[in-house]
Order: C-alpha cells, then structure tokens, then sequence
C-alpha cells in the first residue's frame, strides 16, 4: 500500500490551509469547529486527533492547545489524553521517521531494522504507539506494522499470506487494530491482540476492508468494500455491522470510535458526489454538515465528550467534481489506505453541554 505521507503528496495535499490540487480544480480549505450548534473558524490546515481535554492534533502540522496553534512541525496524527502527541518528520525530504512530540522534546521513533522510514498513526494513553515501518522503492512500497513500546521497536506482522500491513489504532489494553495487504490488491482488516493475528474480515460478500479505530470496550470501525461501494463498517461483539450511510450514497467510511460506541466518519449524499461528515450515535445517521459555502466535510476523530474534529472544503464554481470523478477519487483514497483524504481542512464539532 502507499503510505498516508505518500498519499498526501499524491493528491497534491497541504497541510497549511492553502489550495489543495485533487485534479479537477483548486479546492480551498479551512479550519472549523462546530460548536452547540455553531461553526467556528479555527484557520486553515487539518485536524486529525482530538483527546477528551479537547486538544487536537494536526493543524498547520501542529496543536490546538487552550485556544493557542502551537507548530509542531511534521504531520501529526494522534493525540492521546497526556497530551502525547505522535506522527511523521520529513528526515531529508525522501524518507519520513515516525515521531512523538512529548514535553517540548521531539522524539525520533525509529524503525524496523533494515527499513529506512516509518509514521507513526495511534498513540494510547499508556505511551503505546503504533503506525508502520517501510522502505520506498520505485515500483512499490512494502509496509510493516509497528509498534513501539517501552523503548522497542515491535514488528507485527501481517496475516498469513499477506505481504504487508498498517497499524492505525491502539487501545488502552494495547489491542492494535489495521490492515494486511496482499497481492492482487487484497486488504483485510486485521487485529493484533495478545499476540495472535486476527484476520477481522468485513461485511458479507466485502472484496477489501480496513480498520481504522478501536475504542477501549474493544469495538473496531472502519470499512468494507461491497458491491462496488465502500460502506463504513463496525465489528462489536463477534458481529460485523454496516452502518450504512446517508440516502443513496455511494460511499461511507467510519474514522473514529469512543468508549461511548459514537463513530464518526464521512458519508456520500446521494449521486450528487458531495461528501458529508456524519455520525453514527444511537442508530442514528447525523449529517454534521460543514462551514456555509463549503461543498464537503469530513469527520477523523471524536473524543469520549463527544467533541468532533475533521476536514472542511470548498471547491470554486469551476473546479466543482462531477459526481463521476468524485466516485474515482475516493475509490482511489480507498486504495490508498483511507489516508489520502485526511490531509485538507480542518473543523471541530461540539455537542450540547460539553466545555467552552
């Protein structure tokens, strides 16, 4: 698979807030959050994380902390509830290091021996942190799951006949939840969990699944690939649910799940194209909506306050997809390992009653 770093430069993404180039057209993007019902401008860039203190990880490459934008530098993924936060250095403009951000002090992760780059995705509230190692080849690149831990660097692995693998998520109790990838573009999600390898699988009839986050009840999120779409999926209790998405889509994905059983993630509206973030609470599909005049919004993580952050875009009248093209980009994302679309824009949503 390609790595989300890759992907980024893929899709001609920034992360500072500027034009973001997705083939049709030059697509603005902003940094929001939305708030007992209000939409709030936070400035351009990403939000990928969120931790229950409402910090967030991600923005211009840096953090949202106490309504300061604190720059990091790199592309930060996680943040865990210590305020860890955990991502990817560019080391000389080719190869990137997985790298946490703790206590002012930068910390080179390392890598597998024998492999040149590595990111760094998950982080949980042990210090646990998880993401892939990988060396970058003209004709492919081979991804291994990794996780570091109490100062070593841990291979993973992949399930058995798979010949490559991602770690995205790890819970408190250190199960870690991703992908194995095969030849012939197989891609199953995958647990690892006191030691063992679990091959997840997907929805009945999936050709491709990923998991993208699990909460510590244990509940996994994320998607499987069916009959021609991708639905956002959840494995809870020995089930594999589909949850669906808004009417008629074409597309859904899950992102983010908290302890709560709230998911979060995107949904298509309709053959329109348009893409929306949505959240899954209770049985209920909730279009969060985004920003007036921006055309789509994406949802990457919620914390256990129900606080949302995610991605908002706007596309100019004349660079506005057809809903054609949208159906090839976010396959194409999804090929990519759902990466690719998490770098634009960013947004924040609160709940009723939670903290200012």
């Amino acid at each position: 698979m390609v790595s989300r770093f890759v992907s980024r430069l893929l899709c001609g993404i920034t992360v500072a807030g500027f034009a973001v180039n997705l083939t049709t057209g030059s697509a603005l993007a902003d940094a929001v959050e939305w708030s007992n019902g209000q939409i709030i401008s936070l400035g351009g860039g990403n939000a990928s994380s969120i931790n229950d203190a409402g910090q967030v990880a991600g923005v211009r490459g840096g953090e949202w902390s106490n309504g300061q934008v604190i720059n990091l530098g790199g592309l930060p993924e996680s943040i865990n509830n210590a305020g860890q936060v955990v991502g990817v250095s560019s080391v000389d403009g080719v190869h990137q290091i997985a790298t946490e951000w703790s206590n002012g002090q930068v910390i080179n992760l390392g890598t597998l021996p024998g492999l040149t780059s590595s990111e760094a995705f998950g982080i949980n509230d042990v210090g646990q942190v998880v993401g892939q190692s990988f060396n970058v080849s003209p004709n492919s690149v081979i991804t291994i799951a990794t996780e570091w831990s109490n100062g070593q660097v841990i291979n993973l692995g992949a399930l058995p006949g798979f010949t490559s693998s991602e770690a995205e998520s790890i819970n408190d109790a250190g199960q870690v939840v991703g992908q194995s990838d095969g030849s012939g573009g197989r891609q199953v999600a995958t647990e690892w969990s006191n030691g063992q390898v679990i091959d997840l699988g997907g929805l009945p009839g999936f050709t491709m699944s990923n998991a993208v986050s699990i909460n510590d009840v244990g509940q996994v999120v994320g998607w499987s690939y069916v009959g021609g779409r991708q639905v956002a999926t959840e494995w809870s209790n020995g089930q594999v649910i589909d949850l669906g998405g808004l009417p008629d889509f074409f597309f859904s994905s899950a992102s983010s799940i908290n302890d709560a059983g709230q998911v979060v993630g995107t949904s298509t509206v309709g053959e329109t194209g348009v893409q929306v973030a949505v959240e899954w609470s209770n049985g209920q599909i909730i279009d969060l909506g985004g920003e007036p005049g921006f055309s789509d919004s994406i949802a990457n993580s919620i914390n256990d306050a129900g606080q949302v952050v995610g991605e908002d875009f706007f596309f100019p009248s004349d660079a506005i997809p057809e809903s054609s093209t949208w159906a090839m980009m976010l396959l194409g994302f999804a090929g990519l390992g759902y990466a690719g679309y998490r770098s634009s824009g960013a947004m924040r949503w609160r709940p009723q009653g939670s903290f200012s």
